[in-house]
């Protein structure tokens, strides 16, 4: 009997381990519609997750979370100067000063407070087609994601601006779904 209770507790964090590591080692993420985008994500770098070896797909992003994210995927940003930590400042600002250059929509660029809050799916469909050289109105650039495949909105076979949820909070599943399509497209430098 207590053979099998130690064979048990050898073989069991061997069990959760290997179907933690089948959804790309994320305990919170397994059959899921985002898994594929957050796995890939994961794999390349673009995004981590928690140290309790979740994701937390359903988290909001804050604006910094969200500029880290891009910076980490396009080709044409300093690698080395967006990891860097400033002393003093904000966590993310190595990274403001550097997409600075491209003028992207983004509103934290020195104020703190933006940073760490909530981006909208409305403000993350300006900063993709600026991304991507155009500066659209948020109505727009919500059109623009549908046009370019790069949203399908949140309510099955209704692509219009109220469907897109731009009022609403970007999550952390969706941005990975966002980033893996701009890849698809081969999307992958500021213009």
């Amino acid at each position: 009997k207590s053979i099998s209770l130690i064979l048990i507790s050898l073989l069991l964090p061997v069990f959760i381990t290997g179907s933690a590591l089948a959804s790309g080692g994320f305990a919170d993420v397994g059959d899921y519609w985002a898994t594929e985008a957050i796995n890939w994500a994961s794999e390349k770098g673009i995004v981590e997750g928690y140290p309790d070896s979740t994701f937390k797909p359903t988290q909001n992003v804050s604006e910094a979370e969200f500029a880290a994210i891009l910076a980490r995927y396009v080709v044409n940003t300093d690698k080395e100067l967006i990891s860097q930590r400033q002393e003093g400042k904000h966590w993310a600002q190595s990274i403001y000063d550097e997409l600075l250059k491209w003028a992207l929509p983004l509103n934290g660029y020195t104020n703190d407070a933006i940073k760490d809050s909530v981006i909208t799916r409305g403000d993350v469909a300006r900063v993709i087609a600026a991304k991507n050289g155009f500066n659209l109105n948020e109505r727009q650039a919500i059109y623009y994601m549908y046009e370019n495949d790069l949203s399908s909105g949140m309510i099955p076979n209704q692509m219009t601006f109220d469907s897109y949820g731009a009022d609403k909070p970007l999550q952390r599943d969706q941005i990975t779904q966002f980033i893996k399509l701009l890849n698809e497209k081969g999307v992958t430098t500021f213009m």
